[in-house]
């Protein structure tokens, strides 16, 4: 910790079980986040996931609005720090992560500002189907073979929310059928283009993913429900090329829901080429993500420190 901190975060990862560093396809995004901020004389606490690294507790079975109390948890700890008296606490989410700060601060009246990276303002379920679309075009599908594609999941997650209650294993049986069904209906060309992405059949670790807890949960979750009301500054960041959660179907929906909480120092601010992963990319495509050797845009980290420094 800074020897004078101007201001403190915890840091909430994206979805999936993740360490404290957040690593992925071979970046340690939050390594690299903490180490900025601890020099602009912000302090940063860093948390492995529940049932990840050194934490205790179960991953599977979790959903967000239990790594919310997770994350209210860490607010608590970091609140208590002698250095951090007087001083601003808040929260930097990236992706299920920026879902999970706004819920975390309309719940824990010590959570002072939060910064959103690619945090999503519209329902789960309509960002794994608009997700679907934007991935597939990303990696060279025929707008009409996207459509398609994204339609499939539409069908699934439909059948998820309308069958919650059967067993696992009877919704995966459902849902194989559903989607044997849908493939069935598709024309050669577009069956031709999914299967080089591995289209075909559902493999059993996206049955699970469909028939668990936490899935069912992100589906119905509406972030504007707490984006609206927020009560404390908040800044939420979009790179212009993400096709996980995209800019163009999330910032005017965000900007208009913190608007309505009169906060000022809120924004939404869209980076100019850059991908979910805020490194500054060609086309945003997932599999761009491990061939850039950025680890974060030095936009993004200046952007985020510069806004915290402002508050005090």
């Amino acid at each position: 910790m800074p020897a004078n901190p101007i201001a403190g975060v915890i840091l909430i990862t994206g979805s999936g079980p993740q360490d404290r560093n957040q690593l992925f396809m071979g970046h340690q995004t939050f390594l690299v986040l903490a180490d900025y901020l601890t020099r602009k004389n912000i302090a940063v606490l860093r948390y492995d996931d529940r049932g990840v690294g050194q934490s205790q507790g179960q991953f599977d079975g979790a959903t967000s609005y239990d790594f919310a109390d997770d994350a209210s948890s860490a607010i608590d700890f970091l609140n208590a720090q002698p250095e951090l008296h007087n001083r601003l606490v808040g929260i930097i989410g990236h992706s299920e992560g920026g879902l999970i700060a706004p819920i975390v601060a309309t719940q824990n009246s010590k959570v002072d500002f939060i910064t959103l990276l690619a945090g999503p303002s519209r329902s789960g379920r309509f960002v794994s189907e608009n997700q679907i679309k934007k991935i597939l075009l990303s990696n060279g599908m025929s707008k009409d073979t996207s459509t398609k594609g994204s339609q499939i999941t539409k069908s699934l997650n439909k059948s998820v929310i309308q069958y919650a209650d059967l067993s696992k294993d009877d919704l995966k049986q459902k849902l194989k059928t559903v989607y044997q069904t849908k493939w069935q209906q598709l024309d050669d060309t577009s069956q031709t283009q999914l299967q080089r992405l591995g289209g075909g059949s559902l493999p059993e670790p996206r049955l699970k993913m469909l028939v668990g807890d936490w899935y069912k949960a992100f589906l119905t979750h509406q972030p504007v429900d707490y984006l609206t009301k927020l009560n404390i500054p908040t800044l939420a960041l979009y790179g212009d090329k993400d096709v996980q959660v995209s800019a163009e179907d999330h910032a005017k929906v965000m900007e208009h829901a913190l608007t309505e909480n009169g906060v000022n120092l809120s924004k939404v601010v869209i980076l100019p080429n850059h991908n979910h992963m805020f490194q500054r990319s060609k086309t945003g495509a997932m599999t761009e993500y491990q061939h850039i050797e950025e680890t974060l845009s030095l936009l993004t980290l200046s952007s985020i420190a510069d806004w915290i420094s402002d508050l005090k």
